[in-house]
């Protein structure tokens, strides 16, 4: 974890790091991990609970969207729910938890 506060994204774009309440908030400012995708939104990672999650616009070249993301961060094998809708269609998945 990057307690500095802010960071940036691999292909560009930010993010900034608060603490609030029982962990830290994440807000994604154009985050971009791949060239492709741009991601805007907020996290929070609760650490009492062990749980992240939070809800990303998605915009990109070819598609745009909304999702809810959520994952356990205590047991090996974790798995990310990931729910929401890309271009109208409706997502909902599991990927291993980052």
């Amino acid at each position: 974890v990057n307690y500095s506060r802010f960071g940036a994204g691999l292909r560009g774009g930010s993010f900034r790091i608060t603490r609030r309440g029982n962990g830290y908030d994440f807000a994604l400012d154009r985050l971009q991990y791949t060239t492709d995708l741009t991601m805007i939104g907020r996290l929070h990672w609760n650490q009492v609970a062990g749980i992240v999650s939070g809800d990303v616009n998605l915009v990109g070249a070819r598609a745009r969207g909304h999702v809810a993301l959520a994952w356990g961060e205590r047991s090996a094998g974790a798995r990310a729910i990931i729910s929401g809708s890309i271009d109208g269609a409706q997502v909902l998945a599991t990927c291993p938890a980052p």
